[in-house]
């Protein structure tokens, strides 16, 4: 919860940061695309925010994202946390195929 001047924000998120208006929806989608949804660049271009996106900012952004999910994939589970690694690996897996169509 965030105190502002105007009153409580709740996020609900564990890196929380101000980005651009359609960071939120890629970020999202590989996790999406992971557990069997839709083609994450056809939901994307087909989002008003999505579509008003710089595409290389986009496709920068979801390198970056990537390579997270990818590196992340390689270290130890957490204490209590075994499932972890593999459900980033398959998102890292959705999202490295993402970008190779971006490509």
């Amino acid at each position: 919860m965030l105190l502002t001047a105007d009153g409580v924000v709740f996020v609900d998120w564990p890196h929380a940061l101000r980005a651009a208006p359609w960071f939120d929806l890629l970020v999202l989608l590989p996790c999406v695309r992971a557990q069997g949804g839709p083609d994450p660049q056809e939901v994307f271009t087909a989002h008003p925010l999505g579509r008003a996106a710089d595409p290389d900012a986009v496709t920068a952004a979801l390198a970056a994202l990537t390579g997270y999910f990818l590196r992340g994939s390689l270290l130890p589970a957490p204490p209590g946390l075994p499932t972890l690694r593999p459900f980033q690996r398959a998102q890292g897996e959705a999202a490295l195929a993402w970008l190779r169509r971006r490509l």
